[in-house]
C-alpha cells in the first residue's frame, strides 16, 4: 500500500543527527524483476553466454538463483575489486570490521570435482583477506574459508532448510580474522583468513568454475557493510521500517542494530517503507529518543519513550482505527509505503523519532515484533 500524507499526520519530537559509515548494502528482493545490479555501484560477475536475468529472478521478497554447469564461472553480484572483473566502486576498508549476512535456502544442484569437490562459494567479503561461505551441493554442509583450510559444519536440517548465515571480520596484527554465525549462534570463532590481493569488496551468488557444479537456491535478503551497530533494536524479516530507503545505505539494514539517524532536507519528501509477514498489521509510535531503554522479551528493544508508563509515546499509525486503519496493513508480499511532504524547515529541525511494531501471524513464537527506530531531522 502506498499513501501520501502531510507531515501533520506525524508527531514531531526532538532528535540528534549522527553520521553513518559509507559502506553498506542491503537487498530484500521485494521488487519484481529488480536484481542487485540495478543498484548503482553493484556489478555482475558472469562470463557465461547466458543472461544474468536467466540465472536470477527477484520478486515478492525472494530471489531465485538457478545457475547451470559451466566450465568458466557461475554468476554473482559484487562491488569493489573482484578478480579479473572490472572494478566497481570502492571496496572495503581493511582497517575496519565488516560483516555479511544473508538468509538463503538451498534446493539442490549437481556436484563434481570443482575447486572444492561438490562445493561452490556463494558469498564473501574481502577486507584485505577472503572470508567466504561455501556450500556442498550434495550434502548441504557449509564451510568457511581460513588459512588452515575450510572449516565445515552442517546446519540443522542442512543448507536445504532456510538459515541465516553471518560472517564477521576484524583486522588484526597478523592479518584479518573471520568468524561464522548460523541462525544467530556462533559456529566458528575468529580464525585467520587468506590474503586475496585481487579482491577487496563483497559478492553474492555462485562463483564456481566447474564442468560439474550447478546450484538452485532462494535468497531472502542480504546485508553487508562496515557500519558500527547501535545499542537498540534491529530490523528483521519479521518487522522492518526504513526511512527514505536506499539499497546502499545502512539506515535499517538487517543484521545491524539501531537506532538509525536520518537527515531529510526541508522541502523534500519523507518515505516510510515497511516489510514483514504478508497481510500483517503494523503500528507506528513516535516519542523522545531513548535508545535501548527496555527489552520486551521476544518483541525486542524499545528505543523511544520514557519507561515505565511511556506516557510520552504516541501511537500514530493504528491499523485498528475504523477510519484510517486500512492504510496500515502490509500487502500480500509483506510491503507497505507512506510518503509525507516536509515543509521548508531550516536544517536541524526535528521531524520525529519513529519506531514501529508488526503483528505476527497467528501461531508465531512472538505475537508482536518491534522494528528498528529512526531519529529523523532536517
Amino acid at each position: 500500500m502506498n499513501t501520501k500524507q502531510t507531515l501533520a499526520a506525524l508527531v514531531c519530537a526532538s532528535v540528534v543527527a549522527a553520521a553513518q559509515a559509507p559502506f553498506a548494502y542491503h537487498f530484500e528482493f521485494d521488487q519484481a524483476g529488480v536484481l542487485p545490479s540495478a543498484t548503482p555501484g553493484i556489478g555482475t560477475a558472469n562470463l557465461t553466454s547466458t543472461p544474468t536475468t536467466s540465472f536470477f529472478i527477484a520478486g515478492c521478497g525472494t530471489m531465485l538463483q538457478q545457475t547451470t554447469i559451466n566450465p568458466t564461472l557461475g554468476a554473482a553480484f559484487y562491488r569493489g575489486t573482484f578478480g579479473a572483473y572490472p572494478t566497481v566502486g570502492t571496496g572495503l576498508d581493511p582497517t575496519l570490521p565488516a560483516f555479511i549476512e544473508a538468509k538463503f535456502q538451498f534446493f539442490g544442484g549437481s556436484g563434481g570435482p570443482g575447486t572444492v569437490t561438490n562445493a561452490t562459494p556463494v558469498m564473501g567479503i574481502f577486507p584485505a583477506g577472503g572470508a567466504q561461505l561455501i556450500v556442498n551441493v550434495v550434502t548441504g554442509a557449509v564451510g568457511l574459508t581460513t588459512t588452515s583450510g575450510f572449516l565445515w559444519t552442517t546446519p540443522v536440517g542442512t543448507a536445504y532448510a532456510p538459515h541465516v548465515y553471518r560472517i564477521e571480520t576484524i583486522p588484526s596484527g597478523g592479518g584479518p580474522m573471520a568468524r561464522l554465525f548460523i541462525d544467530g549462534g556462533l559456529v566458528f570463532p575468529f580464525s585467520p583468513i587468506p590474503f586475496v590481493p585481487s579482491f577487496d569488496g563483497f559478492y553474492m551468488g555462485d562463483i564456481a568454475g566447474s564442468n560439474f557444479i550447478s546450484t538452485n537456491m532462494v535468497w531472502s535478503y542480504l546485508s553487508v557493510g562496515q557500519t558500527q551497530p547501535g545499542p537498540g533494536q534491529a530490523n528483521s524479516e519479521e518487522a522492518a521500517l526504513f526511512v527514505n530507503r536506499a539499497a546502499d545505505r545502512a539506515h535499517g539494514q538487517y543484521g545491524l542494530k539501531g537506532p538509525f539517524y536520518s537527515v531529510i532536507p526541508g522541502g523534500r519528501t519523507l518515505t516510510l517503507d515497511w516489510n514483514g509477514p504478508a497481510n500483517a498489521a503494523f503500528l507506528l509510535y513516535v516519542g523522545p529518543q531513548n535508545p535501548a531503554n527496555t527489552l520486551f522479551g521476544c518483541s525486542g528493544w524499545l528505543d523511544i519513550g520514557t519507561p515505565f508508563g511511556y506516557t510520552d509515546v504516541v501511537l500514530t499509525f493504528d491499523p485498528f482505527n475504523p477510519y484510517s486503519g486500512f492504510r496500515f496493513w502490509l500487502d500480500s508480499c509483506g510491503k507497505s509505503q507512506q510518503t509525507f511532504s516536509i515543509p521548508n524547515w531550516p536544517p536541524g529541525t526535528p521531524i520525529g523519532n519513529f519506531q514501529g511494531a508488526v503483528i505476527q501471524p497467528v501461531g508465531s513464537f512472538c505475537p508482536t515484533v518491534f522494528t528498528a527506530a529512526h531519529y529523523v531531522t532536517t
